[in-house]
């Protein structure tokens, strides 16, 4: 949270918090490094306020891309940003316990 170049952002839901957003601002792109809904707060449009607020947030700071790492078995999250209009460029490898796993970098161009 000391980080100059992240931002955190809390959604709430019939005053109970109900998620978060971490951003990481950089001169060429906006970073989605953290979307977090608490269980009972998914799939009930929360997920697209806070991806409409980056969108925004993007907007105003006159940046042109946005991109988020995906685990690449997270069907769910892929659609969800498919729907939007991002596209996977590009992945990278990392390791979980010992057993390598790949992220997808999902981005869009304003």
């Amino acid at each position: 949270m000391l980080n100059l170049q992240s931002k955190f952002y809390f959604i709430y839901y019939n005053h109970k918090l109900a998620g978060y957003l971490k951003l990481n601002f950089a001169t060429d792109a906006l970073e989605i490094d953290r979307f977090y809904l608490r269980k009972d707060f998914e799939y009930i449009g929360l997920e697209k306020q806070l991806l409409e607020f980056t969108l925004k947030k993007t907007r105003e700071l006159h940046q042109h891309r946005i991109w988020s790492s995906v685990w690449e078995h997270d069907d769910s999250v892929l659609h969800f940003y498919k729907q939007f209009g991002f596209q996977k460029t590009t992945s990278r490898n990392f390791s979980l316990n010992g057993l390598l796993q790949k992220d997808f970098i999902m981005e869009l161009n304003l």
